[in-house]
C-alpha cells in the first residue's frame, strides 16, 4: 500500500506529459514536418458562364501559380505542403470543408467563389489578400519560407505613385490608349513608373499621328476598385494577374515589369492602342471633326453667296423690266 501514492504520482506525471505533447503537436509538427494547408475552391471547367473560371486557365492551376509565386522556396523545400480540393468534382470534399470550416470556426455558407486556405492549426483565409495573410501566419509560426527579396525592387520611404490619368470621357477614335491599375504603396509599381511617366506624347501609325492616352485606377479608391473589377471580369483576366501593376493595351495584358518594359512601347507603336477596351464610347476625332466643320461652314457661305447674288440679278432686272415693259418679265420667268 506504501507504493500507492507514488503509483498515482507517476500515473499523473505521465498524463501531464501526453497533454503537453497533445498540445505542442501542431508546433512540433511544423519543426520537423511540412506543415500543412488545404485548398477548397471550385474550378467549373469547360462550363461557359461569364462569372465563372476561364476555361483555357483552370482556377487550379492559377492558384498555383499564385502560391508558387509566394512559397515556392517552401514547396520545393519540403517546408510546407498545399493540398488543392476541387469542389465542384467531388461532393466528399464539401464534407471536408465543413469539417473544416467547423474546426476554424467559419461558416461553410458564407464561403464565396474565392479559394479558401484551411492550415493545420485551424485558421482560414479567403479574398484578395488570403496568400500574403497565410504568409504572415507561417512566420508568425516560426516557420521561415524564405523569400526571394532581391527581386522586390527598393521603393524610397515616403514615395507614393501617382501616374497620369487622362479624361476617359475625351478620347479619340484615332487616340492610342493605355489602360493602368495601380496602388500608391506598391513598389513593382514603383518599379515600372518610369515607364509609365515617361510615354510618348504620340506615336506614327500608317503615316498617321495618333495621341497616346494613359487612364489609370488606383485599386485603392472604391470607385477605381469596382471599374478594375469590371475590366477582371469583362475581359476574363486570370485570377493569377488580377493584381498591380497591370496594363492593359489592345488585347494584351500586361502584368510586372518584365511585361510591360518588354511589350508596351512595340505595342504602341504596332498600334494595338487603338482598340484598347474602354467602358466609355471613344469620341469622333476632334481634328477631323474641325475640319469637316471648316468645309461645311464654307460651302454654306458660298451657297449663301450665290442664291443672295442670284437674288440681286433677278431683283436688278425686274426693277428694270418693269420700267420698260411691265409684261416682259413674267414672259421671260
Amino acid at each position: 500500500m506504501c507504493k500507492g501514492p507514488n503509483m498515482w504520482k507517476k500515473l499523473s506525471a505521465t498524463a501531464l506529459v501526453v497533454i503537453i505533447i497533445f498540445v505542442a503537436a501542431p508546433l512540433s509538427a511544423t519543426a520537423g514536418d511540412p506543415f500543412v494547408v488545404d485548398v477548397f475552391f471550385r474550378n467549373y471547367g469547360m462550363e461557359e458562364c461569364s462569372h465563372c473560371a476561364d476555361v483555357d486557365i483552370p482556377l487550379e492551376r492559377t492558384i498555383r501559380i499564385s502560391v508558387r509565386r509566394v512559397f515556392s522556396q517552401g514547396i520545393d523545400n519540403g517546408q510546407i505542403v498545399f493540398n488543392y480540393f476541387n469542389l465542384y468534382e467531388n461532393e466528399e470534399y464539401s464534407a471536408m470543408l465543413s469539417e473544416r470550416a467547423y474546426l476554424a470556426g467559419v461558416d461553410a455558407e458564407s464561403i464565396g467563389r474565392s479559394p479558401a486556405f484551411f492550415t493545420q492549426d485551424n485558421h482560414y483565409f479567403s479574398g484578395d489578400d488570403a496568400i500574403i495573410n497565410l504568409l504572415v501566419h507561417t512566420e508568425s509560426l516560426g516557420i521561415t519560407i524564405e523569400r526571394v527579396t532581391r527581386d522586390i525592387p527598393h521603393m524610397p520611404e515616403g514615395t507614393v505613385i501617382s501616374p497620369r490619368h487622362d479624361d476617359p470621357y475625351n478620347i479619340s477614335v484615332t487616340d492610342s490608349v493605355v489602360v493602368y491599375f495601380y496602388t500608391p504603396w506598391c513598389p513593382f509599381c514603383y518599379q515600372i513608373a518610369p515607364i509609365m511617366d515617361n510615354l510618348p506624347e504620340y506615336v506614327i501609325i500608317n503615316g498617321q499621328r495618333s495621341n497616346v492616352r494613359l487612364i489609370s485606377y488606383n485599386r485603392d479608391i472604391p470607385e477605381h476598385h469596382d471599374i478594375i473589377w469590371d475590366y477582371h471580369e469583362m475581359l476574363n483576366i486570370p485570377e493569377a494577374r488580377r493584381f498591380v501593376p497591370l496594363v492593359l493595351i489592345g488585347d494584351r495584358n500586361l502584368f510586372l515589369y518584365n511585361e510591360v518594359s518588354t511589350y508596351l512601347l512595340p505595342a504602341l507603336e504596332a498600334g494595338e492602342g487603338l482598340t484598347t477596351p474602354l467602358f466609355t464610347e471613344r469620341q469622333p476625332d476632334l481634328e477631323q471633326t474641325g475640319a469637316i466643320t471648316h468645309w461645311v461652314i464654307l460651302f454654306i457661305i458660298i451657297g449663301a453667296t450665290i442664291v443672295f447674288a442670284r437674288y440681286l440679278l433677278l431683283r436688278r432686272r425686274i426693277i428694270r423690266g418693269s420700267r420698260e415693259n411691265p409684261y416682259e418679265i413674267f414672259t421671260q420667268y
